[in-house]
């Protein structure tokens, strides 16, 4: 696989904690993939158990969902400049993940 391209991606975590972190494009991934390890490098680890990402001193800064035993953190966390062109940023989830997702918001 080659990268065809490279930026900075910046993610919008709770209490308006926002991290940029490199990105890389390469069109052979069908998943759009995030570095456990440039998370760490903030500060930002994942909780498994908790389905969270969590700052050293324990705050929680993001719920993600499982999908094919992954953790996924969903778009919303995406800071998309106005200026921007974004391509490939928008996948079709199977019903169980939207649910999770947007399950129960009425409720």
């Amino acid at each position: 696989m080659r990268c065809t391209g490279q930026g900075t991606l910046r993610l919008k975590l709770y209490h308006s904690k926002t991290i940029d972190i490199p990105a890389y494009v390469i069109p052979e991934l069908e998943h759009n993939l995030l570095s456990t390890n440039s998370l760490e490098h903030h500060g930002i680890f994942v909780d498994a158990k908790h389905g969270t990402l969590e700052s050293r001193d324990g705050n929680t800064l993001a719920q993600f969902v499982r999908f094919n035993s992954l953790p996924w953190l969903t778009f919303h966390h995406v800071v998309i400049p106005p200026h921007a062109r974004i391509n490939n940023l928008i996948q079709k989830f199977p019903l169980d993940v939207v649910h999770r997702l947007l399950g129960h918001v009425n409720s």
